[in-house]
């Protein structure tokens, strides 16, 4: 399975690659799925990156589903970048057990910039069955990661479906 996906924003490419390239450790500030997130030493730290991984906890149980992100290759000039993401202690009947991102950024215009994602998950043998169902699940949670991740950056603050997140978050983790 691959998705595709292409977001025009209204940005510099730089500013784009700052926020999603060298704030990378810093995700959980605009992606309402990521309530926390850290930087971790899960791969190979490429030159003019400022990182070479992170962990996202998804929920606020401390061994709960974890995703370990890794840069496989890392392009400052081209601003591109490819992510191996695995999943940890995930339910045996989740569909996937990881996924490689290609990301990159590119200036279109004065100001804009466009976006290119491309998802390949790697899916469970058994995940097959729901296979047009999983793909387009995934599809639009590539299309929310996008749109929160614009908003961020045109806007200077978090998604409100972020802000609504983090108050899920806070209110569950503090019970």
């Amino acid at each position: 399975m691959k998705i595709t996906k292409h977001q025009t924003i209204q940005a510099t490419a730089d500013r784009v690659w700052q926020v999603f390239a060298h704030d990378f450790d810093q995700a959980d500030e605009w992606m309402s799925s990521i309530p926390k997130t850290s930087g971790a030493q899960l791969g190979e730290q490429f030159e003019d990156a400022t990182s070479c991984g992170r962990v996202c906890e998804i929920d606020a149980n401390p061994n709960g589903i974890k995703i370990k992100e890794a840069f496989l290759a890392y392009d400052e000039q081209d601003k591109r970048c490819k992510l191996d993401i695995s999943l940890h202690n995930a339910p045996f009947i989740a569909p996937i057990y990881g996924n490689q991102l290609i990301f990159s950024v590119r200036d279109t215009g004065v100001n804009q910039s466009e976006i290119t994602w491309i998802m390949e998950p790697k899916i469970k043998p058994l995940a097959h069955i729901i296979y047009p169902l999983l793909k387009f699940g995934i599809g639009k949670l590539a299309a929310q990661i996008l749109e929160e991740l614009t908003y961020f950056i045109e806007q200077g603050q978090p998604h409100p479906r972020k802000v609504k997140a983090m108050a899920k978050f806070n209110a569950t983790s503090k019970a």
